[in-house]
């Protein structure tokens, strides 16, 4: 009998095709990127832009290096794009809702897969009481709504908790809580 160990095969660590990111076992998205693991297909909902993580005291020189939309702004038109920045760490999101209509924040759900899901696991969901389930963000009528799932923790747009199941219009430049995470939410029009 030999002493050899055993290496991992790919059953064992996934190997993104995308980024080269070794995945934990049973993992069906890229833990880095995102990407498929079985496809190698990336997600066009969203994608990481420069950080720049906002603090209390910098909104709003933050709003106004990434926003080209009016501050307090409720409108949002096909040709814009949400910009979320994370407050302490982690890369900001782009959401493309010329692409989609909804997206689900909350913490990747295995048995309940969802392809118009946002997994904010890497920003630190978990432990920040984020919800497999937490909220969503639709755009109709020209308008961002959020809507809060009956999270544990719950939704708070600029200080103030939203009762679930109910539509809250986000404004550019409204700071969202979901549990602890916070977060600094910006409208971006695309440019022509």
């Amino acid at each position: 009998m030999s002493n050899q160990t055993k290496q991992p095969n790919n059953a064992e660590k996934l190997t993104c095709s995308v980024c080269g990111t070794r995945n934990r076992p049973g993992t069906i998205f890229c833990e880095t990127c995102g990407a498929n693991l079985q496809t190698g297909q990336v997600p066009g909902v969203t994608r990481s832009v420069e950080s720049r993580t906002p603090t209390p005291h910098n909104f709003d020189e933050l709003l106004s290096a990434v926003s080209n939309v009016p501050i307090g702004s409720e409108e949002f038109t096909d040709d814009m794009r949400l910009r979320i920045d994370f407050f302490g760490a982690g890369e900001a999101l782009i959401i493309d809702f010329s692409i989609i209509k909804q997206v689900l924040l909350g913490r990747l759900d295995l048995q309940e897969k969802h392809s118009w899901m946002i997994d904010l696991t890497p920003h630190g969901a978990y432990q920040l009481g984020v919800s497999r389930q937490h909220a969503i963000i639709r755009h109709q009528d020209n308008k961002l709504e959020i809507i809060d799932q009956g999270s544990r923790n719950g939704t708070s747009v600029n200080g103030i908790r939203l009762a679930p199941n109910t539509p809250r219009i986000l404004k550019n430049g409204d700071t969202l809580a979901m549990g602890q995470m916070r977060m600094q939410i910006s409208f971006e029009k695309t440019e022509e």
